[in-house]
């Protein structure tokens, strides 16, 4: 892999972000910066709590959810939802984008 050059403040900057967001005081080489920003990822998170969003009232189930969309549950459990749209003769599912139903005429 070639060398590059980068400012050491911005280096530094992205330590930084990675321990603020961990809580921890560690050192990174770039080398360990990619673990450190996975650590993010895997610490700081309670159950029924997503970065200060409380969903401990969260009433999502599979089966209220459009198949295949990822959601969390008040238990803070990873969900996958199992919902079919349903269509009539009249309408019919085409070119759906996540958070996007678009429904036209057959």
């Amino acid at each position: 892999m070639a060398k590059k050059v980068y400012e050491e403040n911005n280096i530094a900057a992205i330590a930084n972000k990675i321990r603020e967001k961990t809580g921890g005081e560690s050192t990174y080489k770039t080398s360990e910066m990619p673990s450190g920003i996975d650590e993010v990822y895997n610490t700081g998170f309670e159950a029924g709590k997503a970065e200060g969003v409380d969903i401990t009232d969260s009433t999502v189930t599979p089966e209220t959810l459009a198949e295949g969309v990822i959601a969390y549950n008040a238990k803070g459990e990873r969900i996958v939802g199992t919902h079919r749209c349903e269509t009539n003769n009249n309408a019919k599912l085409g070119n759906a984008k996540l958070g996007t139903l678009i429904l036209g005429k057959e």
